[in-house]
């Protein structure tokens, strides 16, 4: 991780370390571990808890990540519900139970078709607030597309990685993964971590917002954007 990053997870680490015994005693010796090794060990945090305004001299990205660990491991499950309700016109729509909810299989043919056209397709799928859907390829083209091909392999990869972390979610059509709390922020972090080593990309504090990761499609068009950066 960069070193911006090591020191906001030390600034992270410093809060919790001077939190009330009883908050940090909720947290996971698992995430606590992943904050420690993570950590600029050469930046000295300079947080003045005597203040009652201390948290106006912590970065928005500090801030963002204690929102999350407060959302996932400190309030009660009441409170969380209420902190992840914030819901919009979009987000209702897929929430939309159907007493029929057939899987849609939208088949493209394809001949020579240029990168730029496909992942335009290909984002405007995403972006649809319908869920159960797979998209098929036939491709008629002369020679083999490798852009192409490369881009359907890594998703399937991004999919190994998301089950590896946390096997229990289907990540072909959940759209909610942090609203309905199927991902924590030591899931979170752990994917951060593997995305970073598979797809050579950096993921800043400011890429960690719920948008970013309550599906798999959202995680790759993050991927793709913070490759082609």
């Amino acid at each position: 991780m960069e070193n911006d990053y090591g020191k906001i997870f030390a600034e992270v680490l410093d809060i919790i370390n001077n939190s009330e015994k009883e908050v940090k005693a909720k947290i996971p010796e698992k995430l606590y571990q992943q904050f420690e090794k993570n950590t600029d060990k050469s930046y000295k945090v300079n947080i003045d808890y005597s203040r009652e305004d201390w948290d106006n001299n912590i970065s928005e990205e500090t801030k963002e990540i204690l929102a999350l660990i407060y959302r996932d491991y400190i309030v009660s499950p009441e409170e969380r519900k209420e902190l992840i309700k914030e819901e919009t016109e979009l987000e209702k729509q897929k929430d939309t139970k159907f007493e029929i909810n057939p899987k849609i299989s939208i088949i493209i043919p394809m001949y020579n078709t240029p990168e730029k056209f496909f992942k335009e397709l290909v984002d405007g799928l995403i972006e649809q607030t319908y869920p159960n859907w797979e998209l098929c390829l036939a491709d008629g083209s002369p020679e083999k597309n490798e852009k192409l091909e490369k881009e359907i392999i890594t998703m399937e990869k991004l999919i190994e990685i998301l089950e590896d972390i946390q096997p229990d979610a289907d990540y072909e059509t959940c759209t909610t993964l942090i609203d309905d709390g199927i991902l924590d922020s030591f899931a979170i972090l752990s994917i951060v971590g593997e995305l970073e080593d598979e797809f050579d990309v950096s993921v800043t504090p400011a890429d960690i917002i719920p948008e970013n990761f309550n599906s798999a499609q959202a995680l790759w068009a993050m991927v793709q954007r913070l490759q082609a950066e």
